[in-house]
């Protein structure tokens, strides 16, 4: 079944391929940074409130869809979502992760998240 995209990115039910993962992190990352950066140059020397206020309009919800995404990868690779606390161990923690979402595939089979791909694609809601 397809999903529209605000399912896929305000949900975390379901499975992500690397394939797709990987797509999300390539648009979500110069995001990131690109909302940081604008923040910084359009209220460079003006109150600091100002440029919370506007990176948090792009932040925030960029930051939850990233962690509905990476709880479906981790879905994928029959981990549960909590496994994301590990990047709270500073270098092998996030090294792990790294190589959990983007280096090893999830098994091809049925899990106890769902069939591979269950959390991904795209549609308009009917």
């Amino acid at each position: 079944m397809k999903r529209s995209w605000l399912e896929y990115l305000w949900t975390n039910h379901g499975r992500v391929s690397r394939k797709s993962f990987a797509a999300f992190q390539l648009v979500f990352l110069p995001l990131w940074f690109g909302a940081i950066w604008s923040a910084i140059v359009v209220y460079e020397g003006k109150p600091p409130v100002k440029m919370v206020a506007l990176a948090s309009l792009v932040l925030v919800p960029l930051f939850f869809a990233n962690i509905n995404i990476w709880v479906k990868r981790l879905h994928d690779r029959n981990y549960s979502g909590l496994v994301l606390l590990s990047s709270i161990i500073p270098v092998a923690g996030i090294l792990w992760l790294m190589i959990q979402g983007f280096v090893l595939q999830g098994p091809g089979s049925v899990n106890r998240f769902g069939a591979p791909g269950s959390g991904e694609g795209y549609a308009p809601n009917k």
